[in-house]
């Protein structure tokens, strides 16, 4: 394929900008940190409760938070929240994009029925969580919307992140500041302009392929974001395995009649030890192709965006390659036409 082709094909496919908002991540990560008020004391015990684009936002800050501290964060993707133990966290944050995610509203509604509203925070740019936060007088953190939930990556996870301030401390603001100029850095070198981008290889690597994302636990909220990028922007099928969990099952996928369409995408941070070598191994001797990406990152969190911006991006030119709109999720919206909250 041609680069003016793909070129075309972001030019058809691609009319409000979708690709194009990625260039300003950086600068909208750091605004929605700046602008919400930290948490008035520390969490030791807190909730996140969220679905999908704004789901992530929980495994992100569980891992980190885990990464950094002794404190305990419990990420919840269901209306089924634990009502019999929610006096026992220090806070409880709801985060929709749109304000009007059944799950989440409900999840809501059964915390606000418990009385803990001085805990309970909700994270949004409007809708019916920011109409009943404000009715019963709780927190609620209005951030700047993006066009659609899940390019407001960076605004939901800025404000939630700011909520854990006095958790982790002042370095926090320094670190912060650092992670948005690498979103700048990165999405200008992986935008269409440059040819030679690392997250169109990625994308062409995939492209006819089925991916199957592997990594460490460290790796799961870039290994779940990937996943649901190739889903919603490139409108295909793929999956990930946490090793080395995956050495006790997920390696015998390839043993004998190994299924061409499959391809491996190993991710794992720099300073990690690679545990990956042994499958390596297995895989060159056995002449199956596999394509690993080494993310670099100074900080825990800097890897981690590095990483999720790197493969959304690149499910963005996958969703070229295959003459998807990578902005439409057609199917999303006619589930959520069928499922009101009442």
């Amino acid at each position: 394929m041609k680069w003016e082709d793909i070129l075309e094909a972001k030019s058809k496919l691609d009319q409000e900008g979708f690709l194009d908002e990625y260039l300003i991540w950086g600068e909208k990560f750091l605004n929605a940190y700046e602008k919400t008020r930290e948490y008035e004391r520390e969490i030791h015990r807190g909730l996140i409760m969220g679905m999908g684009g704004s789901g992530i936002v929980g495994d992100i800050i569980k891992k980190y938070i885990e990464h950094k501290k002794s404190a305990i964060i419990d990420v919840y993707k269901h209306w089924e929240i634990p009502v019999h133990r929610l006096g026992t966290y220090d806070v409880l944050i709801f985060v929709s994009f749109s304000g009007n995610t059944l799950e989440t509203v409900q999840a809501f509604r059964k915390a606000a029925s418990q009385g803990l509203n001085n805990r309970i925070i909700a994270i949004t740019t409007d809708g019916i969580l920011a109409e009943e936060a404000k009715k019963i007088n709780t927190r609620v953190s209005i951030i700047e919307k993006a066009l659609a939930p899940r390019s407001g990556l960076p605004q939901l996870l800025g404000s939630t992140l700011k909520l854990f301030r006095k958790t982790i401390g002042k370095s926090l603001d320094k670190e912060t500041r650092k992670v948005a100029e690498k979103l700048k850095i990165d999405a200008k070198e992986n935008y269409i302009d440059k040819r030679e981008n690392r997250a169109f290889n990625i994308a062409y690597h995939i492209w006819g392929r089925y991916p199957i994302f592997y990594g460490t636990p460290i790796s799961q909220p870039i290994l779940t974001r990937a996943k649901a990028m190739i889903n919603e922007n490139a409108k295909l099928s793929g999956y990930y395995q946490i090793f080395p969990e995956g050495y006790h099952n997920e390696v015998e996928i390839f043993d004998e009649q190994v299924d061409p369409v499959l391809l491996p995408l190993i991710v794992r941070w720099e300073k990690e030890k690679d545990i990956f070598k042994p499958i390596k191994d297995y895989m060159e001797e056995k002449d199956i192709e596999y394509y690993e990406i080494v993310i670099k990152g100074d900080t825990y969190l800097e890897y981690l965006m590095r990483g999720i911006i790197l493969l959304d991006m690149a499910s963005i030119y996958l969703a070229y390659l295959t003459r998807r709109r990578p902005l439409d999720t057609n199917v999303i919206k006619y589930i959520k036409e069928r499922r009101k909250i009442e």
